[in-house]
């Protein structure tokens, strides 16, 4: 069973909520017994809670989609479902506890509003995965959330550069872009991602938009250098013909290649200046 958890938990994906804490941590020296037992919670557990739910969810499209069982999670079996379902409440529960140890009101409210966003986004009736845009952006504020958690265990939030808080708009980007994956196969079950009802066109130009945004801000010739070379990229896409050959998977290569790279950047900033 362990295994199979670790499928769902999608390790690659583990980069994001670990990254994004480091981000937040401002220095190594700001690690205490609380943000370390918190960053250990970055690796399996967060990302466990967020896509088992969200696999639990997403049976109807799983099944006929022929990426899950290898990197974007896995084909919940109906005998797994209760069990799966008993491990998030359970972690869910510890981290929400773990939280309170630091008597910061901040600190609590985001740490429980991260477990509040990974039930809403995925589960019904409220289920924002659903609901497009609204999708994009609260699946983008789930990647932020973690820099504002580890942020709060040595500061206020009335003191966080403004730089953290634009990351949201590259972050929309990233993830309109990986919900065309499984555009198909969301459209065949009805599935109401934002690449569903954008469409492959608009949900490209949607993410340009986005990537754009931050660059009106930021005075940074690395991060504008990623953001420019992304919006290169996703533009590129929106020429080609995708009737020919679909370059879905090259282009969430190279977003993902590029959102990690900006997050390597604010963790090399943020931990040695």
């Amino acid at each position: 069973m362990l295994k199979r958890l670790l499928v769902i938990s999608r390790p690659l994906a583990w980069t994001w909520t670990i990254g994004a804490y480091l981000v937040g941590i401002g220095s190594f020296g700001h690690f205490n017994i609380l943000s370390l037992v918190e960053f250990l919670f970055m690796f399996f557990p967060i990302n466990l809670i967020v896509y088992g739910l969200n696999d639990v969810y997403d049976r109807k499209s799983d099944r006929i989609n022929p990426n899950k069982d290898e990197f974007q999670g896995a084909k919940v079996k109906e005998n797994e479902i209760k069990t799966i379902k008993k491990i998030c409440i359970i972690l869910s529960i510890a981290f929400i506890m773990l939280s309170l140890i630091s008597k910061n009101l901040e600190h609590i409210i985001l740490s429980s509003s991260l477990i509040l966003l990974a039930y809403i986004y995925s589960v019904p009736p409220i289920r924002i995965k659903s609901k497009p845009l609204i999708d994009s952006f609260f699946g983008s504020i789930g990647y932020l959330i973690p820099i504002l958690i580890a942020y709060t265990t040595y500061s206020s939030l009335s003191n966080i550069p403004l730089n953290y808080l634009l990351l949201i708009f590259p972050l929309m980007a990233g993830h309109a872009i990986f919900a065309l994956r499984d555009l198909k196969y969301d459209k065949k079950t009805s599935s109401k991602t934002i690449g569903a009802y954008l469409g492959k066109r608009k949900t490209l130009i949607f993410a340009v938009i986005m990537y754009l945004i931050p660059l009106i801000f930021l005075n940074n010739l690395f991060l504008r250098a990623v953001f420019l070379t992304s919006i290169l990229f996703v533009i590129f896409a929106l020429f080609i013909d995708f009737k020919k050959k679909d370059y879905t998977t090259q282009l969430v290569s190279g977003v993902f290649f590029s959102t990690n790279l900006t997050l390597i950047y604010f963790i090399l900033k943020a931990n040695f200046g």
